[in-house]
């Protein structure tokens, strides 16, 4: 599935080929600010979003995903505590969805560090959602 420019603008140039390539079709899918990354025939697969993804093999941080246009897409983590909880850092697009998703998957939110002004606008709803 690579990508490339095609008059200025980024485009997918051909459709994924296998599996894997599928796989990280729905993974810039799910990341992807804009909502501009589609799968083909805009067909979401119920268990394509890969997010809290993590970072390391033992799980320690995970990506968020779902970066917000409001954020101007920044990327957040989830660095996740001994004794199940976690802290989010910077903030993810929001919805009451995903808010149950990361804490099912990274243990209960504790605590939202920002890290920059725009992420106040999904960061309130976060610290909202933890109560």
């Amino acid at each position: 599935m690579p990508g490339g420019d095609y008059g200025g603008l980024s485009t997918v140039l051909r459709q994924p080929g296998d599996e894997d390539e599928v796989r990280r079709l729905y993974m810039a899918a799910h990341a992807c600010p804009t909502r501009s990354v589609h799968p083909p025939a805009d067909h979401w697969e119920p268990d394509s979003d890969p997010y809290p993804m993590p970072l390391d093999e033992a799980g320690t941080v995970l990506l968020c995903g779902h970066a917000s246009a409001k954020t101007y897409g920044a990327i957040s983590y989830l660095p996740r505590r001994p004794g199940s909880t976690a802290m989010m850092i910077d903030t993810p697009r929001w919805s009451p969805a995903l808010a149950r998703r990361y804490e099912e998957r990274a243990g209960k939110i504790t605590d939202v560090l920002l890290t920059h002004l725009d992420h106040v606008a999904h960061g309130r709803k976060y610290a909202d959602a933890r109560r």
